[in-house]
C-alpha cells in the first residue's frame, strides 16, 4: 500500500503550488508534534548594565539597570518584577529595573544582583544575571601629566593619596595621544594607603624605570 501512495506522488517545480491531500494530514500533524515545525521560543535573558569604571568617584550618580532581551528584542520593563541585592542581601525598596546611587560613597561599595520574574508568572524567575561589582573610592585623583614629576603627574598623585584614609582611586586621563609612557628619573613614592589604580582599558600604559628605578613599592 505504501509503495502505492509513493507512486502517486509528483515532484513540485519552482512556482508550481500542489495541494495537500487529506490523507497525508494526519502524519504532517505528527510531524509538527515532534518538533519539525520550527524552533523553539527564545527564553528572556537579563543583564545588569552600569557605569564603565568599577570605581566611580566619590559624589557622582551611579545607575544600575537590569535589562531583559528576548532574542532581539528588548522587553518592556513593566513586564517584570524586580528585586535588587548587595553582596545576597536584598535592599529594601529597589524593586525598580533600575536603582540610581546618588552620591555614591565607599559605602555603596558591594556586588550587585537582581531577581527578575515576570508579573504574569512571579514564581518562574528568570536565570540569574552575571553580577556586577562596584567599589566607589573615598577619594579619586586623576593622572593628567605623562611627565615623571610636578602637578598632575602619577609621581605626585601617589604621594597625595597616600595621606588620605580610606580607598583612593587614581586613573589616567593624559591629553597626549596613545601610547602612553612614563619615564621614571627615581624611584616611585612608597603606597602608604589603600590605592586602587585603574589602567586605560584599550590604551597601553607602560611605567618605565630604566632597569634602574622601583615603579611601585607597598609600605604596610
Amino acid at each position: 500500500m505504501f509503495s502505492q501512495r509513493l507512486s502517486r506522488l509528483r515532484i513540485r517545480y519552482p512556482g508550481e503550488t500542489m495541494p495537500l491531500s487529506p490523507r497525508w494530514l494526519p502524519i504532517c500533524l505528527l510531524l509538527g508534534l515532534l518538533g519539525c515545525a520550527g524552533e523553539p521560543p527564545v527564553e528572556p535573558v537579563v543583564a545588569i548594565t552600569g557605569p564603565a569604571e568599577p570605581m566611580p568617584a566619590p559624589g557622582t550618580t551611579v545607575i544600575l539597570e537590569a535589562r531583559v532581551t528576548q532574542g532581539h528584542l528588548r522587553r518592556e520593563a513593566g513586564d517584570f518584577t524586580y528585586q535588587w541585592l548587595r553582596d545576597g542581601v536584598a535592599l529594601p525598596g529597589a524593586r525598580s529595573a533600575a536603582m540610581v546611587l546618588a552620591p555614591v560613597s565607599f559605602e555603596n561599595a558591594g556586588v550587585y544582583s537582581v531577581k527578575v520574574a515576570p508579573v504574569d508568572a512571579p514564581d518562574a524567575p528568570l536565570a540569574d544575571p552575571d553580577p556586577f561589582e562596584l567599589e566607589p573610592a573615598d577619594h579619586s585623583w586623576i593622572v593628567t601629566d605623562l611627565g615623571d614629576d610636578g602637578p598632575g603627574t602619577l609621581r605626585q598623585v601617589l604621594a597625595t593619596a597616600s595621606g588620605f584614609p580610606g580607598v583612593n582611586g587614581i586613573r589616567f586621563a593624559p591629553p597626549s595621544p596613545p601610547p602612553w609612557v612614563i619615564h621614571l628619573a627615581s624611584d616611585l613614592p612608597p603606597v602608604k594607603a589603600k590605592i586602587h589604580i585603574l589602567g586605560p582599558e584599550a590604551v597601553p600604559l607602560t611605567v618605565d624605570g630604566g632597569g634602574a628605578h622601583r615603579p611601585f613599592a607597598v609600605d604596610g
